[in-house]
Order: C-alpha cells, then structure tokens, then sequence
C-alpha cells in the first residue's frame, strides 16, 4: 500500500509560533496548585501521593536555590 502526496521526510522541523523562546536562567516547567488532588482529607486514606506534583516543584525550587547560594559562595 502507497500512500500519495504526503512527504514523510522533513528535511527541517516544524516551525511554530506557540512556543516563546526560554532563556537558559529559566526551566520550561508548567505548574499548577490545582494539580494537588484533595478531596475534603480523603486522599490521606489512599496509597496514592495525590499532593507528589507539590512536593516535586517544592523540591526543584530548594535545589534552585541551594544552587544559587552555592555559586555565590564558591
């Protein structure tokens, strides 16, 4: 079977417009506290870490930080 009239072989990626250039001091990461599911203490119940979204931002902040004072320091 042959499909015709679609060039599978880009010779250059796709260019896009929805997407703003990052600068190397930033991380693309999208965070939201609405990611934390709680439902009125529930999810305590549940093996499942329904706050881990909070806790891995959290975490990537102190190490930003801790970072930083160490290049300060060093």
């Amino acid at each position: 079977m042959r499909i015709v009239g679609i060039n599978f072989n880009y010779s250059r990626p796709h260019r896009t417009e929805l997407y703003h250039e990052v600068p190397p001091t930033c991380w693309p990461i999208v965070y939201s506290p609405d990611y934390n599911i709680t439902f009125m203490g529930l999810e305590k119940l549940h093996p499942f870490d329904a706050g881990k979204w909070g806790k891995v931002i959290n975490f990537l902040k102190a190490y930003v930080i801790y970072s930083e004072i160490l290049k300060t320091i060093l």
